[in-house]
C-alpha cells in the first residue's frame, strides 16, 4: 500500500444546498488523483429513504481506486452545532434536527455503532461556545480548517479545543474540511494518509489511529500533534488575512470615492 489523499466534508445534491451530481463530485476527485472523497450530506432534509439512495450511489461510485464514504452531517435544531457522523449504515431521522439536550444521546448512538464523530466548524456562529458542559471531549475529532468558515488558515480557537483533550485515553483528530459544495469550491486542501483506505473500515480506522496528515497543496502538517507554534502560526495567518480584506475593503473604498467625484 502506499500513501493517498482524500478530502472531507463533501456535499452534494444529496444536500438541500447543494445542485452537484455525486457522479460529478467522482469524476472530479478523479480528475485530482483523490483516493478518498468523505461525503457529509446535510441531515436537514434528508429521510431513511434518501439515505439509502445516497448509500447506494455512494457504493456504485466507489470503484477504479476511489472511495466514497457516505457520512451525515447531523445539524442541531437552532442550525448552530454540526456534527459530521462516518461508519453509521442507518439514518437517525428523530435526530436530524437534534435538540441540543440529545447531542449525548447522538455521540452515544455514534460510538456504540463503531462509527466516529467530527464537530463541524467549531468557529461557526461561535459553535464551540454553544456546546453544553463536558460535550466537547467526547468527539473522536474535530474540524480544525474548514474552507467556508476559516478560509485559508486552520482556526485558532480550534487548535487550542484540540489541545485540550487528554494526551492519554482519547486523544482527538484534526481534520481540514472543505465544506464544498459545488466543484468550484476545491481548493488543494486535505487529508494524506499513510496507507491508501480501500474500505469504509479501513478509512476509520486510519482516522482514529491518526495515520494521516493534513495537506495544503504540497504542505504536509500534523495537526494533532501541534502545539502552541502552530496555534501561533494560525493566528498570525488569520491576523494578516483581516488586514488584507480590510486594506481590500479601503481601497475599494476610496477608488469609488474617486470615481463619483470624477463624475
Amino acid at each position: 500500500m502506499r500513501s493517498a489523499r482524500g478530502i472531507i466534508h463533501v456535499h452534494s445534491d444529496f444536500s438541500y444546498d447543494s445542485r452537484t451530481p455525486l457522479a460529478e463530485i467522482a469524476a472530479m476527485a478523479r480528475r485530482k488523483g483523490l483516493a478518498v472523497v468523505v461525503q457529509t450530506e446535510h441531515s436537514n432534509e434528508m429521510t431513511t429513504a434518501s439515505h439509502a439512495l445516497y448509500r447506494a450511489e455512494s457504493a456504485r461510485l466507489s470503484a477504479d481506486g476511489l472511495l466514497l464514504e457516505p457520512g451525515v452531517e447531523y445539524a442541531s435544531a437552532d442550525n448552530a452545532i454540526h456534527v459530521l457522523v462516518l461508519g453509521i449504515e442507518t439514518f437517525w431521522e428523530d435526530l436530524a434536527r437534534f435538540d441540543l439536550a440529545r447531542i449525548d444521546e447522538l455521540l452515544d448512538r455514534v460510538r456504540d455503532g463503531g462509527g466516529l464523530s467530527i464537530l463541524a466548524h467549531p468557529e461557526r456562529v461561535h459553535a464551540i461556545d454553544k456546546l453544553p458542559p463536558g460535550v466537547l471531549h467526547r468527539f473522536d475529532g474535530i474540524e480544525v480548517w474548514n474552507g467556508k468558515t476559516d478560509r485559508w488558515a486552520p482556526s485558532p480557537r480550534a487548535l487550542g479545543a484540540l489541545a485540550s483533550f487528554p494526551s492519554a485515553g482519547r486523544p482527538a483528530f484534526a481534520t481540514a474540511g472543505l465544506d464544498l459544495h459545488s466543484v468550484q469550491d476545491f481548493v488543494p486542501v486535505g487529508l494524506e494518509f499513510e496507507d491508501r483506505p480501500k474500505t469504509s473500515r479501513q478509512l476509520l480506522d486510519a482516522l482514529a489511529q491518526r495515520r494521516f496528515k493534513i495537506f495544503f497543496g504540497p504542505v504536509v502538517w500534523d495537526a494533532s500533534a501541534a502545539g502552541t507554534v502552530a496555534r501561533s502560526g494560525a493566528f498570525a495567518s488569520r491576523w494578516v488575512l483581516r488586514r488584507a480584506r480590510f486594506i481590500k475593503a479601503r481601497l475599494a473604498a476610496v477608488l469609488a470615492s474617486r470615481s463619483r467625484t470624477a463624475r
